[in-house]
């Protein structure tokens, strides 16, 4: 039987910690830097469904870095409670860094429902996933 790209990609040893220390690169690099930095982009304009594409993806290669280095079943409270809490800090940084940028409460809510949307695809795809 051909396996399927999934679960080659779940049980390469460098694809997917590659890809998500890549992702948590990516994602501090756009959330932290100053606004000037980034330039002007019509693409800025949908920031909150950037918010919550890039937590839906942080957080699902999360559970699926965690999967595929550990043999305990995955707790995917837990793992929504880690990207709820890296988002909050993002946050955080934002309000104490001393560049243009701003925290805001609905940037939280979309990393938020990213998070859960990235749970959520963990207990379809992976098996074991509570």
């Amino acid at each position: 039987m051909k396996e399927s790209p999934i679960d080659y990609a779940l049980r390469s040893k460098y694809l997917v910690p590659g890809l998500f220390i890549l992702l948590t690169l990516i994602m501090l690099f756009l959330t932290l830097v100053p606004m000037g930095t980034l330039g002007s982009s019509a693409i800025w304009g949908y920031d909150k469904l950037g918010h919550f594409l890039l937590f839906a993806s942080w957080t699902f290669l999360l559970g699926a870095f965690l999967y595929v280095n550990n043999s305990y079943k995955l707790n995917l409270f837990t793992i929504f409670f880690i990207g709820v809490s890296f988002g909050i800090l993002i946050e955080v940084f934002q309000y104490l860094l001393p560049f243009q940028r701003s925290a805001e409460l609905f940037d939280i809510a979309f990393d938020s429902l990213g998070c859960l949307a990235g749970v959520l695809a963990l207990k379809k795809i992976l098996p074991d996933s509570n």
